[in-house]
């Protein structure tokens, strides 16, 4: 997880990390007055007899996350990126759409397998393929 905050009050562009390929950047985001965070499984993880789990551990199955292998959050709210971030990579399709409409202020990309799953109607507009 990374977090960053705009505190020039100017804009900003910041790149998300291609979560397969480390050496490209899958997406940039321009921001001005906005945090980012992102929470994936693809940094941290261990391995067991040659297969990587994720250190994310779903508490309703106590097993590694599994699908989803990256999230980013932006929002005003500097304390909710984490939260938000890392829920996004626990919850399934809808309820990951529920989330984010209770938490309207804030937008998400969300990417698993290297395509995007979701991606927030802001987050649309600001990112650059």
């Amino acid at each position: 997880m990374f977090n960053l905050i705009n505190i020039i009050h100017k804009p900003f562009s910041i790149g998300i990390t291609d979560p397969v390929n480390k050496e490209y950047i899958f997406a940039k985001i321009a921001l001005t007055n906005l945090g980012v965070t992102t929470s994936g499984t693809y940094e941290r993880f261990f391995e067991l007899n040659g297969e990587q789990f994720s250190h994310i551990i779903n508490p309703f199955t106590l097993t590694p996350v599994k699908k989803i292998i990256s999230s980013t959050v932006i929002s005003a709210d500097m304390i909710l990126l984490d939260v938000l971030a890392t829920a996004l990579v626990l919850a399934s399709c809808d309820f990951r759409e529920a989330i984010m409409k209770i938490f309207s202020h804030s937008d998400a990309l969300v990417i698993e397998n290297n395509k995007i799953v979701f991606c927030s109607e802001k987050i649309a507009k600001l990112i650059d393929i």
